[in-house]
């Protein structure tokens, strides 16, 4: 696999009222085989492209089909196509299903830990939040800090907390070089994310 790059297309459809593929293209440059490797820590973890597809896929096919019932049940059928809603979602769902899988396993294998459902759940959910008034039907969301640990054979751990401060904290106590680059990360993925944001919010064709 060297001198190659995966691709992964993202084709989603975001809104039962229109259709509408959003298209996104994320680039992953050559890598070893090993998908995360901390050489500071020796945490090693492996899982084959295989397993990684398979397990995504059952993960979120169950969600997919409920969400599209959900969906259904708010909004009226499509006249373009001249199908119900949940059909068309089904369908569409079912072809974008695959490739969504494929970009979990390249940002979980690349960057471990980065929260990809939380991302998920407050970005792109909220504006249905809203308009269902799902808080009103007894939805609610409680954020978890600490937000992970990790224990270590040797009797070491490590904590990650809601502020990359006292996670940058943790992380030096294995290494200053991780924990300088941690928050150099999390500080790209910040402006990154206010960038992309108005992106996941707007409605399509608009």
């Amino acid at each position: 696999m060297k001198n190659k790059y995966l691709i992964s297309i993202f084709l989603s459809y975001f809104s039962p009222k229109n259709l509408s593929f959003n298209i996104f293209f994320i680039i992953v440059p050559p890598s070893e085989k090993k998908v995360f490797l901390r050489e500071a820590t020796g945490l090693v973890r492996e899982i084959s492209p295989i397993r990684a597809m398979f397990f995504n896929f059952c993960a979120m096919s169950g969600g997919i089909v409920v969400l599209n019932y959900i969906y259904s049940a708010f909004y009226p059928a499509s006249p373009t196509f001249g199908l119900s809603s949940l059909d068309l979602a089904q369908i569409l769902s079912a072809i974008a299903l695959i490739p969504y899988s494929l970009i979990f396993i390249v940002l979980l294998s690349r960057i471990p830990r980065t929260g990809g459902d939380y991302v998920f759940t407050s970005r792109i959910l909220s504006p249905y939040v809203q308009e269902l008034n799902l808080e009103a039907h007894g939805l609610k969301i409680f954020p978890i800090d600490p937000q992970d640990f990790v224990p270590f054979p040797n009797g070491h751990y490590l904590i990650f907390y809601e502020s990359r401060e006292k996670t940058a904290e943790e992380i030096r106590k294995f290494s200053e070089r991780d924990a300088k680059s941690y928050l150099k990360f999390t500080e790209f993925m910040e402006k990154f994310a206010e960038t992309v944001e108005m992106l996941f919010l707007t409605p399509p064709h608009q």
